[in-house]
């Protein structure tokens, strides 16, 4: 039997900045913990592309928790190379091996570049490497 949910908590910084393209069949929540901000890039087939920002500055636009739903595409990049984010993620059903894909394609890449103005060639490949 599956669990109804399985939990991460992992850190982004100057060594690892970015948390790679990758797709889970399940919903995935993420929470800033700590450190931040954090720009958080999520493509799904039902919707148009969309970058937040996962911060602690509620005035300025940013959302501490943010929750992808389950199919589509995502992608985190710390802001400031020279800081951190202490990252957790809730993923419900809970993750399986065979529910989850890390990296986008060549063609999910194609079908996705230019689909907003800021979703450039260049967007996706810088999220698509650690």
């Amino acid at each position: 039997m599956l669990p109804a949910f399985s939990a991460i908590y992992y850190l982004l910084d100057a060594e690892r900045p970015v948390n790679v393209w990758h797709r889970l069949d399940s919903d995935d929540t993420h929470v800033l913990i700590d450190g931040g901000p954090v720009e958080y890039v999520l493509l799904h087939d039902d919707r148009a592309p969309a970058r937040v920002v996962l911060g602690r500055d509620l005035a300025a636009g940013q959302t501490p928790v943010l929750t992808a739903p389950g199919g589509s595409w995502k992608a985190l990049r710390l802001l400031d190379p020279d800081g951190f984010a202490l990252m957790a993620t809730v993923v419900t059903p809970a993750w399986t091996p065979e529910g989850v894909r890390i990296g986008l394609d060549p063609d999910a890449a194609a079908r996705w570049t230019g689909a907003a103005p800021w979703l450039t060639a260049a967007v996706i490949d810088r999220l698509g490497r650690p």
